[in-house]
């Protein structure tokens, strides 16, 4: 499965679909992975948690993300069958008035890297609020440390002025727009997420 997963993202149709980085309600995190499942979902993103992964692993042979930004949770999602470990999924955090730096994501990088090595595959999302710059320094610094692959994001950030679809496409723009300069600067995957 993760020679699939690998073969999508060169072929640049990775699909990943996320559960919730702060979904732990077992029943709809079920049907999320069915559906990914049943839709064709290159990969589906969960919590950090122990059951979550177990009960996924054993309803999906989709690749399991898991994302969290405690390098511990990390450790243990890999020591319970995670394919890739996320450093991200920020956005839900957003909503608390949680904000992370570069400086931040970098510390939890090393850490986690500290914790699990380089045998288990990891993607690290880059901050959709930080500045165009310090996105690209971050995702290089990230390339540099054998990050596998990046996830952008910026629905957060992003000022809607619509209702419906219109907003929906507002929401995306700042990630798709993202995507587009961290793609410039890099030589790894780059995914866009939120607002998608």
């Amino acid at each position: 499965k993760m020679t699939t997963l690998k073969q999508d993202l060169a072929e640049k149709k990775f699909v990943k679909v996320i559960a919730g980085i702060n979904n732990f309600d077992i029943e709809k995190v079920k049907k999320i992975v069915i559906a990914a499942d049943q839709g064709g979902a290159s990969a589906i993103d969960i919590a950090a948690r122990e059951d979550i992964i177990y009960i996924t692993k054993q309803i999906t042979n989709l690749p399991v993300f898991v994302s969290s930004i405690k390098p511990e949770e990390l450790k243990m999602a890999a020591d319970n069958g995670a394919d890739v470990l996320e450093i991200g999924n920020y956005d839900a955090l957003y909503t608390d008035g949680f904000r992370i730096t570069a400086e931040e994501v970098l510390k939890i990088t090393r850490e986690t890297l500290a914790l699990v090595g380089n045998d288990v595959m990891m993607s690290v999302t880059v901050p959709g609020d930080l500045d165009i710059s310090e996105q690209i320094n971050l995702a290089i610094q990230l390339e540099e440390m054998g990050i596998d692959l990046i996830q952008t994001e910026g629905a957060a950030i992003a000022e809607v002025k619509n209702s419906g679809a219109r907003g929906l496409l507002e929401k995306a723009n700042v990630s798709i727009a993202n995507t587009i300069e961290l793609v410039r600067n890099v030589n790894i995957p780059v995914m866009t997420a939120s607002g998608i």
